[in-house]
């Protein structure tokens, strides 16, 4: 359950234990949160055990010092402050949830975390969605390449048609972090900053593509010249076609593949795509 620390205009103050659900918020007599001298229903909160997004139902709300239009969706943080005349709302920090999610990323987080006896789940970079379609949504970063974009093959998928198919992309190595526009038609902005080509993350910077924000969630350090690695040799050697090889004259067809066979490939590229992700993962927490 989480908690919001209510300040009235009369400068009194509370901490609030709010269950998941939908609550209200306002002066009507049948809001949930009481908030005498606004107007009634003047905002929805969506709480979950871990989170909580506000959605105005008027105007008159402020969420730091962005004013809120109706029907849009943020996520309430404890570093940012919601406001309506005179009253402060904001989220009161509580310990990071036990549990951990489906899939790679929980199979990267159990094996870092027994081997390198330390939750890993603090140490990894993450994406959180502060507003828009997928509010709330985190994503953690276990590849050294996320592609953010629109399109369905993007890793951080971005549902926002001002966001390109492919934005940007967001690199992990050695454990520094920079983010990368990929020539969108719609631009990338840091902290409100265009960025042109590329920039480097140090953890809490804001990303915005399009319309929806993204928080970049890490502790970078400040970048060593001496700690990059050396650049990697070039390809047009290693993927040149050495024609004074003899070439087959005809390639025999290949064997038909059983359904046991394709499912062996299947559990092979499984297992290789969780093993990257954890090594990638390790090499992170071991650069830091």
């Amino acid at each position: 359950m989480i908690s919001l620390r209510i300040k009235s205009p009369s400068a009194s103050e509370h901490l609030v234990p709010v269950p998941p659900g939908l609550v209200t918020g306002g002066g009507g007599d049948s809001d949930d949160l009481k908030l005498t001298g606004l107007a009634r229903g003047l905002f929805d909160l969506e709480v979950s055990a871990e989170c909580a997004i506000v959605i105005p139902r008027a105007a008159g709300l402020k969420l730091g010092s962005r004013s809120l239009k109706p029907g849009e969706r943020w996520l309430l943080r404890s570093q940012v402050m919601l406001s309506a005349q005179g009253f402060e709302i904001r989220l009161e920090p509580s310990p990071p949830a036990s549990s951990q999610p489906d899939g790679t990323a929980a199979l990267a987080r159990g094996v870092l975390g027994g081997a390198l006896g330390a939750p890993a789940s603090s140490c990894l970079p993450s994406l959180v969605w502060l507003n828009g379609r997928d509010c709330g949504k985190r994503l953690t970063l276990l590849d050294e390449a996320t592609f953010l974009g629109r399109g369905d093959g993007a890793a951080a998928r971005v549902r926002d048609a001002l966001a390109s198919r492919t934005h940007a992309k967001l690199v992990l190595r050695s454990g520094l972090a920079k983010i990368v526009h990929l020539a969108s038609a719609n631009g990338l902005a840091v902290n409100d900053e265009k960025v042109d080509f590329e920039r480097e993350l140090f953890g809490g910077e804001v990303i915005r593509m399009g319309e929806t924000e993204l928080l970049f969630e890490a502790t970078c350090g400040k970048p060593n010249p001496s700690a990059l690695p050396a650049s990697p040799p070039s390809e047009s050697a290693s993927s040149a076609q050495d024609f004074s090889a003899p070439t087959p004259s005809a390639a025999a067809p290949p064997a038909p593949r059983t359904a046991k066979g394709r499912a062996y490939e299947l559990a092979i590229v499984g297992v290789a795509s969780a093993a990257g992700a954890v090594f990638t993962a390790a090499a992170w927490i071991m650069a830091r």
